[in-house]
């Protein structure tokens, strides 16, 4: 805000802010061949194969779960200084890692199958 001489507040003009919003394209690979992204392997699986096959779909819900299960614990992470809590904190994280780790290696193994 500026003032004039008469010590009244005048509210300035400004221009307004343009922010680029990104648009999602019909035409990308992704969205041809319909691939399921798991978050917590880091590789995408076909939708189709994953429609017809019992173990990658038990592997994408079990994939689901970890990813809610990781948001949960990060949006209840301790305040600093309370050492029991963040020990019992870090304990489930572990425990998620391994969760990570195992979906890893059942994922490259149903995938390596087909």
């Amino acid at each position: 805000m500026s003032a004039h001489s008469t010590g009244i507040p005048v509210p300035c003009v400004r221009r307004p802010r343009w922010r680029f919003v990104a648009k999602w394209r019909r035409g990308t690979a992704a969205a041809q061949t319909r691939n399921l992204t798991l978050l917590s392997v880091g590789t995408g699986v076909p939708l189709g194969l994953v429609e017809h096959n019992a173990a990658l779909l038990h592997l994408v819900v079990e994939a689901l779960c970890w990813r809610l299960a990781a948001d949960d614990l990060a949006k209840r992470r301790p305040r600093r200084g309370d050492g029991a809590a963040y020990k019992t904190w870090r304990g489930e994280q572990d425990r998620l890692e391994a969760k990570r780790m195992r979906l890893a290696e059942l994922a490259t193994e149903a995938v390596s199958a087909l």
